[in-house]
């Protein structure tokens, strides 16, 4: 795992790592993103931090 690149302040756009999504999405079945990119989402589908995916609906996904 990237740690150096996770905790620089490079970016504050942070993927979560895949082995931690794999794990809790294999309880939760996750169908949305909120806090992604194009390049890292982890769900079909996902906002940017463009879209401001916390202010949008997360419902009905």
């Amino acid at each position: 795992m990237n740690t150096k690149l996770m905790f620089s302040s490079n970016s504050d756009e942070y993927a979560t790592p895949q082995e931690l999504f794999d794990e809790l999405n294999s309880e939760f079945k996750f169908d949305l993103d909120p806090c992604a990119t194009d390049e890292n989402h982890k769900c079909n589908k996902y906002y940017t931090m463009h879209q401001d995916g916390l202010t949008q609906k997360w419902g009905g996904v």
